[in-house]
């Protein structure tokens, strides 16, 4: 229970500081990463730096870096961690899930319970992107524009690890759809895992 109290007492003390006055002001907290399990950690990193111009992160820890892979976003510096679920969970088990989510998955033609879990990035532009997904063959659902003007794009890191990107400037090409189980994606297909 001490333990407990103390990582509290940790806690509250990083996000609290005293201002010139000696009031109590709370920091805003930032993201700076999100963790995702993968089928192949890096596969799922060549793929971010490939497709979305992300660089490859050093891991500090040896112990911590087997089967994992750290990106980040250049100018933000938000962080993607990837997890080789194989070595961690055991091949026959995550072969098995991976398979059962591709079937269910329906190629990004609609927006799946799969793509609830996501995270989102803000872009400037969405057609540099558009066009180096559509260049490489990689399937991806959008862009759509929300109601509230904001473009919006899925693509799905392999190992199904979706992500978000979203734009406030209009693509070249926008799909007027207002609902995700209409939306068009891109005319290129999925490729099957080996």
């Amino acid at each position: 229970m001490k333990r407990i109290a103390t990582t509290c007492l940790a806690a509250t003390l990083t996000l609290t500081s005293l201002s010139s006055n000696g009031q109590t002001q709370i920091q805003q907290p930032t993201v700076w990463k999100m963790t995702y399990s993968v089928l192949d950690s890096q596969q799922a990193a060549d793929f971010c730096v490939d497709m979305l111009g992300m660089e490859k992160i050093k891991i500090p820890d040896s112990t911590l870096a087997k089967g994992r892979s750290w990106v980040r976003f250049p100018d933000s510096g938000l962080e993607l961690h990837f997890v080789d679920a194989q070595s961690r969970y055991g091949y026959d088990k995550t072969k098995e899930y991976y398979q059962f989510i591709d079937e269910l998955d329906q190629d990004m033609t609609i927006f799946t319970t799969f793509m609830d879990n996501h995270g989102a990035i803000l872009v400037d532009d969405l057609n540099p992107y558009l066009k180096k997904l559509t260049a490489n063959n990689v399937p991806f659902l959008g862009p759509v524009r929300r109601a509230d003007g904001v473009y919006q794009l899925y693509i799905e890191i392999p190992g199904h690890t979706y992500l978000e990107l979203d734009s406030k400037k209009q693509p070249n090409k926008v799909y007027p759809t207002t609902t995700w189980d209409k939306v068009p994606f891109s005319p290129e297909t999925k490729k099957n895992p080996s």
